[in-house]
């Protein structure tokens, strides 16, 4: 879990017990993949995060601090493990259980394939694409799961912005793997190209970009 202030804390909900996008960048892309989680056991990682933020508040006795946003952007890929994901996040959206309200809830993902994306019309929550690069060569190596152009992703994005009635926005996040100013122009620039058709939607900051320094991994 992340506390981002003494009133507002996020738990990272994982949906896979390891993940198959085999994503070159990504720790737990290189390690095996095991099985697709249960809704039950995506929904106990919730109740473990809330009892844990609970029982340290309890033990500084202090106030606020509670658990009030989830993302799913744990272990594996949420479009893989979709049906799951959705039956996860009608408990924790009901009134009579958590509460968590769709505004306070947003998932992640490669972005693995154009079907992939569609099914996201669904989701009530934020939406974040990992796109990792504009270059689809580039993106095609990192990702090695992707199937589609980045283009045709594209355009499923923006079927499901368009199902969301002018109201959704999407996160787009990119690695950066040389911080120079020159390498950062040119990226954005890329970026700017491939997201024009979900920029010009009607609405405000349909788009917003995340871009990520590379992280080395203690492996490499």
């Amino acid at each position: 879990s992340n506390t981002t202030s003494r009133s507002d804390v996020t738990a990272s909900l994982s949906i896979q017990a390891g993940c198959p996008m085999g994503c070159l960048y990504c720790e737990t892309g290189r390690s095996a993949f095991l099985r697709n989680l249960s809704a039950e056991e995506i929904i106990g990682q919730f109740w473990i995060a809330k009892k844990f933020v609970a029982d340290e508040i309890a033990s500084r006795m202090t106030t606020g601090g509670r658990l009030q946003n989830l993302v799913f952007h744990g272990m594996g890929d949420p479009c893989g493990n979709f049906e799951n994901l959705m039956r996860a996040t009608e408990v924790l959206n009901h009134q009579e259980q958590f509460k968590i309200g769709p505004k306070r809830m947003s998932l992640a993902t490669v972005g693995v394939s154009p079907e992939a994306v569609r099914q996201l019309r669904h989701f009530p929550g934020k939406l974040a694409w990992s796109l990792v690069s504009a270059d689809p060569v580039l993106r095609k190596c990192l990702v090695p799961a992707a199937r589609g152009t980045p283009e045709e992703i594209v355009e499923a994005w923006r079927d499901v912005l368009l199902s969301q009635t002018g109201k959704g926005n999407i996160y787009v996040e990119v690695l950066l793997f040389d911080g120079s100013m020159k390498s950062v122009k040119k990226e954005v620039s890329e970026l700017i190209r491939l997201l024009t058709p979900l920029i010009e939607l009607p609405g405000k900051d349909r788009v917003r970009f995340n871009l990520i320094p590379y992280n080395p991994s203690a492996s490499e």
